[in-house]
């Protein structure tokens, strides 16, 4: 009895964490868009969501141009728990074979449904229907978007309106410096397998900042110009352009393997795959200049920003350190912020410390802070007053230059130790000290006096310490001028940092082995040798292929086996983000030992 009460109330707690919506939508497709008079048209309504187990047969519109032949009607349910919360989702298809009357380009009207007193309707459709059977025209026309190397049989595997690769911008038009979002789509209605990437845009003339890179690809049903596909993102990225006037993104290119029917009887069970290549449209973006006169202060900071200041302690010593922080935070390009203007500061000595970014993308708007710090010493008692810290920037949503600052902040400096006064020879009162008389006993019976020693600026110590000075001010300069170099040389910034940042990357990897992620480990080993090749030679690592980085790597006269290491181990990866299998840890470590191995040996190439 008592079993049968907790197994019953067991049911009831689920049934009520059952979450049941009153949303309802209604969408319409087709399985193609053009079709002949001796074809048919398959029309499907499909009406997605929960609280309902049963809904009446949609309106469907006027339709003097087909003929329905058949109709019938399906159904299939989600569910999915998410915080000890069961969601269920249910899908009602309407199914209707259409025969069209006569050629010529017509209009599936919006279909409607009634649910609850609310009426839902579709959207509407173009079919273009033409003389004689499209499906046998199929079998002979060749596929102008797409290049697929010749079956078995001699034909071209037909993939039109079946598989597809996108470029969606967000805008066409915009200013230096402002954001403009691409995504790269993967469309299909036919089996694949094999993805990889082929070619990628090298984006010149913009800053590139990688939103999303898919990993595995995950497709989700959507419905273009009324026919359903299963589509995947590939890549999402924010491009901030450098210079204005009209430029052409080149395309994306992608090789894969689609399933093709075959007559043989093996291939029949056991399917047959061809390899095709298809490519995005490129992109047109004009990029206009900013307005001219901006107001003094302005660097080139693009977007909308907001700017703070704080110290880590009011109250100081005098001749004691305070760190003042200022914090730069908003949309816009983070990484390419410019310092900004700090007030006069005669009361204080003034160190540059460092600069920290913080990253993240909301609805793919690349937004974060920017974080700089300065050392300041006052130099004597006193209440001293920091003006505001300011920044000017363009907001490209208003058009126009604004500016932001910081409130005032006050220091206090209280009496700190007096310096001691410097003595002969570079010591303190306090470091003399008596060791003997003044004057020393005559010895007797000595032949001669002993040699009492040199002066001290005899010394080679002395004369040494002398030059320290020297030596420091050279090793201030020399380090000034690699500053200097750094940032005003691109190039050698890259170089310099190149091996450095490979090392950490691949360490990240390594940790990735442990917490048993495959396929994060494998992307992070390829970019940390992307990212290495292109610092080492100068080259944009975002959107660079195996080929174009063997290319590079054979005009900067690398060796055979470096650029076929390098090659080897890239592809390797690619293959297995895509295509994921299951590999022991000896062979996961034995990719990270290669990768470390070809970058040492690319350590000893002169590039």
């Amino acid at each position: 009895m008592k079993r049968t009460l907790l197994t019953l109330l067991s049911i009831h707690l689920l049934t009520v964490s059952i979450v049941f919506g009153e949303d309802l939508s209604l969408t319409a497709s087709v399985d193609r868009t053009r079709v002949g008079v001796e074809d048919q048209l398959i029309l499907t309504i499909s009406a997605s969501g929960s609280g309902f187990d049963q809904l009446s047969e949609p309106e469907l519109p006027a339709m003097d141009n087909f003929v329905i032949v058949g109709s019938h009607e399906s159904s299939s349910s989600q569910f999915s728990i998410v915080n000890g919360k069961v969601s269920s989702t249910k899908t009602i298809d309407f199914i209707y074979y259409l025969s069209p009357r006569q050629p010529g380009t017509w209009k599936i009207g919006s279909a409607k449904l009634k649910y609850k007193g609310k009426i839902y309707t579709t959207e509407r459709i173009d079919i273009e229907v033409v003389t004689g059977s499209v499906q046998q025209r199929r079998q002979t026309r060749q596929q102008p978007t797409c290049r697929s190397p010749r079956s078995q049989q001699g034909q071209k595997v037909d993939i039109s309106g079946k598989l597809f690769v996108k470029a969606i911008v967000e805008k066409e038009e915009a200013f230096v410096g402002e954001q403009i979002t691409v995504t790269f789509n993967l469309y299909k209605r036919i089996g694949l397998s094999d993805v990889s990437y082929q070619s990628i845009p090298s984006f010149t003339n913009f800053w590139v900042e990688n939103l999303y890179d898919a990993k595995q690809l995950k497709f989700n049903a959507e419905v273009v110009q009324g026919v359903r596909y299963d589509v995947a993102t590939l890549k999402r990225l924010a491009l901030f352009p450098t210079t204005d006037g009209t430029f052409t993104v080149e395309p994306l290119s992608l090789s894969c393997e689609v399933q093709v029917r075959s007559h043989d009887i093996f291939n029949r069970f056991f399917g047959r795959a061809q390899p095709v290549t298809i490519k995005t449209d490129p992109i047109s973006i004009t990029v206009q200049p900013l307005p001219p006169d901006p107001p003094p202060g302005f660097a080139g900071a693009v977007g909308d920003f907001n700017i703070s200041a704080s110290v880590d302690k009011i109250q100081v010593k005098a001749n004691q350190p305070i760190t003042l922080i200022v914090r730069i935070s908003g949309t816009g390009n983070i990484r390419t912020l410019p310092n900004p203007t700090l007030p006069p500061l005669s009361d204080f000595k003034r160190f540059d410390s460092e600069s920290t970014e913080n990253t993240s993308s909301t609805q793919n708007i690349l937004k974060g802070s920017k974080t700089f710090k300065y050392v300041l010493i006052p130099r004597a008692e006193g209440k001293y007053t920091i003006d505001p810290v300011s920044l000017t920037f363009f907001d490209p949503k208003a058009k126009s230059y604004r500016s932001v600052k910081t409130r005032p902040l006050t220091i206090i400096a209280t009496p700190g130790e007096a310096e001691e006064e410097p003595v002969a020879y570079g010591l303190s009162r306090s470091e003399i000290e008596v060791v003997g008389t003044d004057i020393r006993y005559i010895k007797p019976n000595m032949a001669s006096l002993e040699n009492q020693g040199r002066f001290l600026y005899q010394s080679t110590w002395f004369q040494l310490i002398q030059l320290m000075p020297l030596f420091a001010i050279a090793l201030a300069l020399i380090y000034r001028r690699h500053a200097d170099r750094i940032n005003q040389d691109v190039r050698y910034a890259r170089l310099r940092r190149a091996h450095r940042r490979a090392q950490q990357r691949l360490k990240e990897a390594s940790g990735l082995i442990e917490k048993e992620s495959p396929e994060a480990f494998y992307a992070c080993v390829s970019k940390a040798v992307t990212d290495y090749v292109g610092d080492k030679l100068n080259i944009s690592a975002t959107g660079t292929t195996t080929d174009q980085i063997a290319e590079e790597l054979e005009k900067k006269g690398v060796s055979e086996e470096v650029k076929q290491g390098l090659i080897s181990c890239l592809k390797e990866c690619d293959f297995y983000r895509f295509a994921p299998s299951d590999r022991s840890v000896n062979d996961i470590r034995e990719v990270l030992n290669s990768a470390q191995t070809v970058i040492k040996m690319m350590e000893k190439e002169k590039v």
